[in-house]
C-alpha cells in the first residue's frame, strides 16, 4: 500500500512538473513575473492567486496555445474597467519555504505594498487550489480588507483537504502540503480551523467555485466535495484536470466563461452610487425590514444564492446601502445557515442552506422543517421626503440593527402571515423591536407588527 502512495505522489509531482522536469533540474527557475498587468487605477482589480508548487505565470499559462489567463482579460471588453494583478509567493517542490501564516502575512505585505486595497473600492479573487485557502486566511483576518471583496472565485480550491497531500506531505520540506492534508475527525488541523471561522463570518464574500472533472495522471487531486465547501448556489464542473482547470486555452474555454459570468453577476454594494455627496445632515438612513420562509421535508437540503427586492417601490434620490440577512428562527432542521452577500441592483444577496430531519427508519416523516430569513434593508434617503412606513431610523436604534445581524436573535410568533422565500414581489414590511419586559438588548427581540402595502400595521405583540 505505501509503493502505492509512493507511486503515486510521484505521478502528481510529474504532472506538476509537467515536460519542463529536465529544464528545471538542469537550470535555476526563471523568477516569474507578479504584480500588476494593468493598472489604470480603476476601482475594481481582479487577483490571480495561485496555488500549491504553481506561479503567477505558470499556472496560468495553457501549454497547447499559449494563452495567459490574466492577459485574456485584458482583450475582452466585460473586463474593460478592472485593474489586473498576480499575487506570486514562493511555493517549491521539496525545500522548506513559508508555514501557511507566514504566506498569509506575505501575501498581506505584498497586497499592501502595491496598494491593491488602498487604491481599489472592489477586489476580486480568483484563486487556483490552495490560494483559495490563503485567501480564506487573509481574509477572516483583516476585516477592513474583506469588506472590499464582493466576491472570490474558487478553482478545484480542497477546502476539506486533498488525500494526496496525506503522501506529500511525508516527501516535501514544503509546510505548506501539510495544511492540504485530508481533514482529520479531530478539529486540530489548520483546514478545520479554517473552515469553522469562515462560517462564523458574518458578512462573507460570495463564493463561486469550480472543479476538476478529469484526473491528473490518474489521479483526482481534489474531489467535487473538497472543492463544493464553502460554496454559493450551483457548482461549475470544468473538464479539466487539476493544472488544465486554471489553464483556459481561450476565452470561450468553460473556466474563463465560468468566471466571466460569475463577474457579471456579482453583488455591487452601492455605497453612494451616483457620485451623490449630500452630507449626512440633508439624509437620513433607516432599515426596512421583511422575512421570508423556506420549508424542507425530512431527509430533504435547500439551498441557493438568491435575491430579494425590498417592500416598498425606490423613488429618486433613495438608495440602498446594504441589506443584512440573517435566520431567525428555525424548526425540525438539522442544519441551517444564511450567508449576506450585500445587494445587487437594490436588491438584497444571500445564500441560504438548510438541512431536514433525517428520514425516520420506519413510519412517516413528521412535521416539515422551518427556516425563517429576516432581511433588512439599510437605506438611506433625503430628509425631505416622508419616512416610509415600517421605516426605523439607524441613528436612534444602532443595537436594534446590530441585533438583526445575529442569528437567532428575533422570534417570530405567527409563522402563517410570513411569505415564502420564491414568493413573488411584496410590499409587506415587518418591524422588529425590543419587548418592553426585556432587561437588555441581550434579550431576545420580538417581531412586533406587520406593515401591509397600504402601509396599515398590524401588531404582533
Amino acid at each position: 500500500m505505501i509503493k502505492v502512495c509512493v507511486l503515486l505522489f510521484a505521478l502528481a509531482m510529474a504532472a506538476c512538473q509537467k515536460e519542463h522536469k529536465e529544464k528545471v533540474i538542469l537550470n535555476p527557475p526563471k523568477v516569474e513575473q507578479r504584480g500588476y498587468l494593468r493598472r489604470t487605477n480603476s476601482d475594481t482589480v481582479i487577483v490571480f492567486v495561485h496555488g500549491l508548487f504553481g506561479g503567477p505565470q505558470s499556472t496560468w499559462t495553457n501549454d497547447q496555445t499559449g494563452a495567459y489567463w490574466p492577459d485574456l482579460l485584458t482583450k475582452d471588453t466585460a473586463f474593460d474597467k478592472t485593474d489586473i494583478y498576480r499575487l506570486g509567493y514562493d511555493s517549491p517542490y521539496v525545500a522548506s519555504s513559508f508555514t501557511f501564516d507566514d504566506l498569509i502575512e506575505n501575501s498581506r505585505l505584498r497586497l499592501d505594498n502595491d496598494e491593491v486595497f488602498s487604491k481599489h473600492d472592489h477586489v476580486i479573487f480568483v484563486c487556483h487550489s490552495m490560494g483559495g485557502l490563503l485567501v480564506r486566511g487573509l481574509l477572516k483576518r483583516y476585516e477592513d480588507s474583506r469588506a472590499k471583496v464582493p466576491l472570490i472565485y474558487f478553482l478545484s480550491t480542497p477546502t476539506a483537504g486533498s488525500h494526496i497531500a496525506n503522501v506529500a506531505k511525508l516527501m516535501s520540506n514544503n509546510p505548506q502540503v501539510k495544511v492540504l492534508a485530508a481533514m482529520p475527525s479531530d478539529a486540530d488541523s489548520t483546514l478545520n480551523g479554517l473552515q469553522s471561522d469562515w462560517r462564523a463570518l458574518t458578512n462573507r464574500p460570495l463564493s463561486k467555485c469550480a472543479f476538476e472533472v478529469q484526473d491528473t495522471y490518474g489521479i483526482r487531486i481534489v474531489d467535487q466535495t473538497s472543492a463544493s465547501a464553502l460554496c454559493d448556489g450551483p457548482l461549475d464542473p470544468i473538464n479539466e484536470n487539476h493544472l488544465g482547470i486554471a489553464k483556459p486555452a481561450d476565452n470561450n474555454a468553460d473556466a474563463y466563461v465560468a468566471f466571466r459570468v460569475a463577474f457579471q453577476g456579482r453583488p455591487k454594494t452601492q455605497l453612494n452610487p451616483g457620485g451623490n455627496t449630500a452630507s449626512s445632515d440633508t439624509r437620513v438612513e433607516g432599515h426596512i425590514d421583511t422575512l421570508r420562509k423556506v420549508e424542507v421535508g425530512c431527509g430533504e437540503t435547500k439551498e441557493d444564492l438568491t435575491e430579494v427586492a425590498p417592500p416598498l417601490p425606490m423613488t429618486t434620490g433613495q438608495f440602498m446601502k446594504d441589506a443584512v440577512s440573517s435566520l431567525q428562527q428555525t424548526s425540525n432542521l438539522k442544519y441551517g445557515e444564511v450567508v449576506p452577500h450585500g445587494v445587487k441592483d437594490n436588491k438584497a444577496v444571500f445564500s441560504y442552506r438548510l438541512e431536514g430531519l433525517d428520514k425516520p427508519s420506519s413510519g412517516t416523516c413528521g412535521d416539515k422543517g422551518v427556516g425563517v430569513i429576516l432581511i433588512a434593508f439599510i437605506l438611506s434617503q433625503p430628509k425631505s421626503l416622508p419616512l416610509p412606513a415600517g421605516f426605523q431610523v439607524i441613528a436612534s436604534d444602532l443595537q436594534a440593527v446590530s441585533m438583526l445581524r445575529r442569528p437567532g436573535a428575533v422570534r417570530i410568533d405567527d409563522l402563517a402571515k410570513v411569505e415564502s422565500i420564491d414568493a413573488p414581489f411584496s410590499l409587506n414590511r415587518w418591524t422588529v423591536e425590543r419587548p418592553a419586559n426585556a432587561d437588555s438588548w441581550k434579550d431576545v427581540m420580538k417581531v412586533a407588527a406587520m406593515v401591509d402595502s397600504k402601509g396599515n400595521t398590524t401588531r404582533v405583540f
